[in-house]
């Protein structure tokens, strides 16, 4: 984690030194992927808290509900994200004439939307159950 603070700025560096400044809007790219750590790590935190409630067989309390809902927050958030990338990933491959990079975005877009939904739909079921 600590990494990512210090290693990505560097990689944005490079890389922007690499392709130049005429293509410019792939600094909001990496700029937006480094905002996307923020509710990626705090998701893989929740996830783990959640993990120790299962594992002391505490599954239907309203810590577990909190614990769910904000994991499909931080999924929805990640996928925002991606989802006001597109426009910039699609200019970037429109250049360098590589579709495969939409695809890419799209799936991770879809990805994120969906762990969102998946972890809303485990807090109703939590809801209920309780």
């Amino acid at each position: 984690m600590l990494g990512a603070f210090y290693v990505f700025p560097i990689w944005i560096g490079d890389a922007l030194l690499e392709i130049g400044y005429k293509q410019f809007y792939l600094l909001w790219v990496f700029i937006s992927m480094y905002i996307m750590v923020i509710p990626y790590v705090y998701s893989l935190y929740l996830t783990f808290r959640l993990l120790i409630q299962i594992e002391q067989k505490e599954y239907y309390t309203t810590k577990s509900q909190r614990y769910l809902s904000q994991i499909g927050y931080s999924g929805y958030t990640i996928g925002a994200v991606l989802f006001f990338d597109l426009p910039f990933v699609y200019d970037f491959a429109d250049e360098m004439d590589a579709p495969g990079i939409i695809l890419v975005f799209g799936f991770l877009m879809i990805l994120a939307f969906a762990i969102g939904t998946f972890s809303m739909v485990l807090k109703e079921l939590n809801e209920q159950q309780s």
